[in-house]
């Protein structure tokens, strides 16, 4: 159990951003550059749209967020958010997702977490089968040399999972942000230069 109301939370409240993950990408930005002026990005799983604020800000009014999810996401300032309501596994939201972006992805970023049971093993798992479906995502839309970030729980098959992504991509890095709980399972793996 974690206090809702910790030093992140706070701050996301006093800054504007819709959730204290917002912190997260802003911290992997500020060390490994992966939002530049202008970018195409991808938001897998962006409710409530935390991400996306900070992608949209660093991606300026001529890059475009395209950000998809289950559960409907308010329009962003700035205007360069698409929201997509819908699954992106389903071939239907996947061609929405491709036509709003009109180009192939430089960035795909996934904060998306499964329903949590509470059962370890069980959230682990599909945790690690929803990052196959954005790496396969990944493998038709991020444009070559592009960046793939995600959010994993750790657990016995990441390690086969790293195996598949650095077949795909040239540098694979296993991250824990500040801003992440301590006590929390979550990792976050940044994939570059799509192969």
């Amino acid at each position: 159990m974690y206090i809702r109301k910790d030093p992140f939370y706070k701050k996301a409240k006093r800054e504007g951003y819709r959730s204290r993950a917002a912190y997260k990408l802003i911290e992997i930005n500020e060390k490994h550059r992966i939002l530049k002026n202008g970018y195409c990005v991808a938001d897998i799983g962006c409710f409530p749209g935390g991400w996306a604020q900070v992608a949209g800000e660093v991606i300026g009014e001529k890059g475009i967020v395209v950000g998809v999810d289950v559960k409907k996401t308010q329009p962003i300032a700035g205007g360069n958010f698409i929201f997509i309501e819908g699954d992106f596994t389903l071939p239907d939201v996947r061609q929405k997702i491709s036509s709003s972006a009109g180009r192939p992805f430089d960035v795909i970023l996934s904060d998306i977490s499964p329903d949590l049971s509470g059962i370890k093993i069980r959230d682990q798992a599909l945790s690690v089968e929803l990052c196959r479906s954005v790496l396969e995502f990944a493998g038709e839309f991020l444009k070559n040399g592009g960046t793939l970030l995600l959010k994993i729980f750790q657990g016995s098959d990441v390690k086969g999972f790293l195996d598949e992504l650095r077949n795909s991509f040239k540098d694979v890095k296993i991250l824990k942000p500040s801003s992440s709980r301590k006590e929390s399972g979550e990792v976050y793996i940044l994939c570059s230069g799509k192969k």
